[in-house]
């Protein structure tokens, strides 16, 4: 029929620009007002040619008054869609007490009426039966036989008002879930994109800071740590734009979809990536991940992997001994993957499950693997175990 949206009666699905447009700048805005124009040009059409025949058969000023009413009527729906449906009723009401024969045609229009007003809001879908069921009790009360012809009982047009009013109404609410769930998925990419930035860009800083520690106090050279630096500064930046971009878009699947990575390739650049940027920072240890599997995971649990490794080697840079040694291994075995990890605490003593690893724990949780972490005192140690089967939703992972 038309769309939802109104003012007041539209405020969970319209933001305020949206508001000040109006209900036909909204309709245009999201592509309905062509569609709205269409039926409002059809009764206007309709009740014009009717008009012409009821006037050939007796012409008359007030048959002529009538139908200038009613051409007036269908072009104000078109033009102001909330204050023009009610012009259509009110001209209605005004035929029915009037002894001049209006065109049958015109419940055309009161019926698209009834539709529109229910699409733009509840409330208004209700009160658009009303002016339906005050024409039949009138039609029924004054017996003009001149309402007669054409015209159907008082009662089914009654009746046809509070089907369009009803349809009009679910259509709304039909949209109103299609724009929530639009929102819910937008929120759960954004979602995804927060825990990206927090895994990819923080870790990448944290590097920094450590490699630019090493360089003040003389632990290694200007050109042995410069190139890292620049590719961790740079790293970092990449990923900053891409969370801008993501969080720009409007809908999710705005861009070109990406083509899927090869999940131990990627595994495989990340361990010695991680592992080289530990070593210049003075951490000895190992990152041992598998070159072939009997199966893959699924695109979104590969994604989860991924960032748990890249946690586990953050997490070392900030709680690691760099002389205590690290391991950080993942497997698979039957139907799992199994991710572990070592490390000896640093001489502060921080230690303790880091907001990044509490959210994979939560991941991990949802979907039925096991997360057992140790702590002597002196070692920290993990071990993971993911089975095989559907990813629930990370955008869950953000609160």
């Amino acid at each position: 029929m038309a769309r939802l949206g109104g003012t007041s009666h539209a405020v969970p699905l319209r933001k305020k620009g949206e508001q000040d447009m109006g209900d036909e700048g909204w309709l245009a805005r999201h592509g309905l007002y062509f569609w709205f124009l269409v039926i409002s040009g059809v009764c206007l059409v309709v009740n014009l040619v009717d008009g012409m025949v009821l006037m050939s058969h007796g012409p008359s000023v007030g048959i002529g008054v009538l139908l200038v009413a009613c051409v007036v009527a269908d072009l104000w729906m078109a033009v102001r869609p909330r204050i023009g449906c009610w012009t259509v009723f009110l001209v209605l009401l005004a035929g029915t007490l009037s002894p001049v024969p209006f065109p049958a045609s015109y419940l055309l229009s009161c019926l698209a009426a009834a539709g529109f007003l229910g699409y733009l809001g509840i409330k208004l879908g209700v009160a658009a039966c009303v002016p339906g069921v005050l024409y039949a009790v009138l039609l029924a009360v004054l017996h003009h036989q001149e309402y007669r012809p054409g015209q159907g009982t008082p009662l089914s047009f009654a009746l046809l008002c509070v089907i369009a009013a009803l349809a009009g109404i679910s259509l709304r609410l039909t949209r109103q879930r299609d724009t929530e769930r639009i929102r819910r998925a937008a929120a759960g990419r954004n979602a995804q994109t927060a825990r990206r930035l927090h895994d990819y860009t923080t870790n990448d800083l944290c590097s920094i800071i450590m490699m630019t520690d090493r360089l003040e106090h003389g632990e290694v050279g200007v050109g042995q740590a410069g190139g890292q630096i620049r590719d961790l500064a740079t790293s970092a930046l990449e990923h900053t734009r891409t969370v801008i971009r993501t969080l720009e878009s409007s809908l999710p699947d705005d861009g070109e979809p990406s083509e899927p990575q090869d999940f131990t390739r990627q595994l495989g650049g990340i361990a010695s990536e991680q592992q080289r940027s530990l070593s210049l920072m003075g951490f000895q240890g190992s990152i041992l991940v598998p070159t072939h599997l009997a199966w893959e995971p699924d695109p979104e649990r590969g994604d989860m992997i991924c960032g748990l490794l890249r946690e586990l080697a953050g997490n070392i840079v900030k709680y690691a001994s760099p002389s205590g040694g690290y391991t950080i291994s993942v497997m698979q075995t039957g139907e799992a993957i199994i991710v572990s990890a070592l490390n000896a605490h640093s001489q502060s003593g921080a230690v303790g499950l880091s907001s990044g690893l509490r959210r994979y724990r939560e991941l991990v949780d949802r979907n039925g693997g096991t997360w057992s972490q140790s702590d002597d005192g002196i070692t920290w140690s993990l071990h993971v175990e993911l089975p095989r089967g559907a990813m629930a939703s990370q955008a869950e992972d953000i609160a």
